[in-house]
């Protein structure tokens, strides 16, 4: 199986005979199935969950855009609903559940760290002015009217990434400097961040849509195997072993 364009761990290895004056002498294909990849030095980026996470919710955004301007609504509302979905559970591992209790979420963890900067500029309240927008979409949705969900979409679109660019201006930084500082990046992605994702039902549609969507959008920057990399250094064996096989 192959997850984007993740290590492939079934492959196609060729026999040929023995005379090495005629290499294309093939005499046998088959296949063979390499032991489930745990990922080795150097470590990956734990971080790129999140960050990777944002590439995951533009390019579903690019898809939806492109359905609206082919004048699908049927695909348009399918990939809203997708990214609906898979952002719900992005935003769970920035919000947690609110009771400042492992697994706290990111914007807890930015905020026991440094000086309430969550809450100070905003980013807490973010994901609920956003569901305001997102009525706008919801509206559209059910009347069925392509033109009323473009206007709709292009405004919760304009928010959402505003949003984004702000996490990224005021929380990777800060990341970084807990990374110098010291802090164990893997298990605190790990333990206080991620497993509000695994604590969903839908841990496998966000690790199979992700992967696909970095794949499809951004095969060049590799994100899919930087995010199957970060997922595997957060992982047991056994949580490696079956999410691999989604």
């Amino acid at each position: 199986r192959q997850m984007g364009n993740c290590w492939n761990p079934v492959y196609k290895a060729k026999k040929f005979a023995s005379d090495p004056a005629n290499p294309e002498d093939e005499v046998e294909e088959k296949e063979i199935k390499a032991d489930v990849p745990k990922v080795e030095k150097p470590p990956a980026n734990v971080f790129s969950i999140i960050s990777d996470g944002h590439a995951v919710i533009r390019g579903i955004m690019i898809d939806i855009g492109k359905f609206i301007e082919a004048g699908d609504m049927e695909k348009a509302t399918e990939s809203y609903r997708d990214l609906e979905k898979w952002e719900g559970i992005h935003r769970l591992m920035y919000d947690g559940y609110g009771d400042n209790q492992t697994p706290k979420g990111l914007f807890c963890i930015m905020d026991e760290n440094f000086g309430n900067l969550a809450t100070e500029f905003g980013l807490s309240d973010g994901h609920k002015e956003l569901a305001g927008v997102e009525k706008g979409v919801e509206e559209a949705i059910a009347a069925e009217d392509l033109e009323q969900f473009k206007t709709a979409f292009a405004a919760f679109q304009k928010a959402d990434e505003a949003l984004l660019k702000k996490k990224e201006k005021l929380i990777m930084p800060k990341m970084k400097h807990m990374k110098i500082s010291g802090e164990d990046m893997t298990a605190l992605m790990t333990y206080e961040i991620l497993a509000l994702a695994i604590e969903t039902p839908d841990m496998e549609f966000f690790i199979k849509h992700g992967t696909k969507i970095l794949d499809k959008h951004y095969r060049k920057e590799q994100l899919a195997r930087e995010f199957c990399h970060a997922l595997s250094d957060c992982s047991t064996p056994e949580q490696w072993e079956t999410w691999w096989g989604w």
